[in-house]
């Protein structure tokens, strides 16, 4: 039998992540079968995963803001834009990611949401980082949930 995974949604939450994909399997007679995943998990995320949103998602919202300050705190590690999760949406050359995250401010957190960015289309700088990602995230999502990827929390005092 042979399966495919497709993400669909993939948001950082303060204890794991909230997590929507498909798996299709196709079984030796050539029956196709896909099925919808939304689950939500309470382990942290592996430090490789949280950094595709901390630097490579934040640094396409940049360039999609065209934002100079947040290109330069970013190379500081001042960053003050925080990018929390994507969907993809579309299909062949329409395939694109929509960001959602925060930015404080000195009034607080202010939401943000960058709808579909199509990023097989374009030579720009932030479709060429978002293809990155793209590819990248897939993989990441996939080792958090089925082979255990997370983060190693140690007790307290132990080494």
């Amino acid at each position: 039998m042979e399966s495919t995974f497709e993400l669909k949604s993939f948001k950082l939450e303060a204890a794991g992540a909230d997590v929507k994909y498909n798996v299709t399997e196709v079984d030796d007679d050539g029956v196709e079968t896909e099925q919808e995943f939304h689950t939500k998990i309470a382990r942290p995320v592996h430090p490789d995963l949280l950094a595709l949103f901390e630097r490579d998602l934040t640094a396409v919202v940049a360039d999609i803001f065209d934002n100079t300050e947040i290109t330069a705190s970013l190379a500081l590690g001042h960053v003050r834009v925080f990018p929390d999760g994507i969907a993809f949406a579309g299909k062949n050359d329409n395939v694109g990611i929509a960001i959602t995250g925060h930015y404080d401010t000195k009034f607080g957190k202010v939401r943000f949401k960058i709808p579909r960015v199509k990023y097989l289309t374009s030579d720009a700088d932030a479709c060429v980082k978002l293809t990155k990602f793209a590819g990248e995230i897939v993989n990441e999502v996939h080792a958090y949930l089925f082979e255990n990827k997370s983060a190693k929390l140690e007790t307290f005092g132990e080494e």
